[in-house]
């Protein structure tokens, strides 16, 4: 995990406060973060695993009563709390601590929603992944939710599938995710959650992943092109294309 927390603490160095940080492309990003706003609610206190720079924390915080952002990597902590210096409206409700998801210092039942963001696809194995899951579980209470954002291999495959039989080079997946097996991921989820809905991003895909690229060849396609700002608001509205969504929204309901 050293060289996970070093990788991150480098990105943090580099990027300091910028949307960017955790995830270059900015406009999936944003669709990411008004796909988790809609499920919150003032009254609610929340936890914020894997929040990096704390730029979806702070967004965050002003739709909800309180939330604590935790990281593994010290230096985003160190960034989260950049931002809320630099932040003109100072917000009350809102905390970082410096955690590892794997041993969560938090009394049960101590939260009404949990946010992961593509946190569990960087502890490295499927072991560390359940071990997280339970983790979120236990502090999470039962009739709360846990609002995951997370990648699957299938939907990887599927993506770079269409895009070969179009010309398009294979996306390749980053060295640091290990993206979640459905069969596997679902098999488990359904023992200690209750599934309330999946929501796919695919259209967003389908339009930045294939549509883009085949518009600017020889080109490469630009993460904050205007088309990807249409594809974020359209895959907001009008989800489709499931099988290639690498990620989706999960929002599940912890079982006793």
């Amino acid at each position: 995990m050293k060289k996970i927390s070093d990788y991150w603490d480098k990105k943090a160095k580099q990027l300091k406060q910028d949307p960017a940080a955790t995830m270059g492309d900015v406009c999936l990003r944003e669709l990411e973060i008004n796909s988790i706003v809609r499920q919150l609610k003032k009254t609610d206190e929340v936890l914020d695993v894997g929040c990096g720079n704390g730029f979806t924390t702070a967004i965050c915080a002003e739709k909800v009563k309180s939330i604590i952002g935790i990281d593994f990597s010290e230096e985003m902590i160190n960034q989260s709390n950049q931002v809320m210096n630099s932040l003109k409206k100072k917000l009350k409700n809102i905390k970082f601590r410096q955690m590892d998801i794997l041993n969560l210092e938090f009394e049960k039942n101590s939260f009404d929603a949990a946010i992961s963001e593509r946190c569990l696809i960087n502890v490295q194995s499927w072991q560390n992944q359940k071990k997280a899951l339970l983790q979120l579980k236990k502090v999470i209470k039962p009739k709360g939710f846990l609002l995951m954002i997370e990648g699957t291999t299938q939907g990887l495959a599927c993506l770079n599938k269409a895009r070969k039989k179009i010309g398009l080079h294979e996306i390749k997946k980053h060295w640091h995710n290990v993206l979640f097996d459905k069969k596997l991921f679902n098999r488990f989820i359904k023992r200690h959650f209750k599934v309330i809905d999946i929501q796919s991003f695919g259209s967003y895909y389908f339009i930045s992943r294939i549509v883009h690229p085949l518009l600017v060849m020889p080109k490469e396609p630009r993460f904050k092109a205007k088309i990807n700002q249409i594809a974020r608001k359209i895959a907001l509205e009008m989800p489709a294309f499931n099988d290639i969504s690498i990620n989706n929204l999960y929002i599940l309901q912890p079982k006793k």
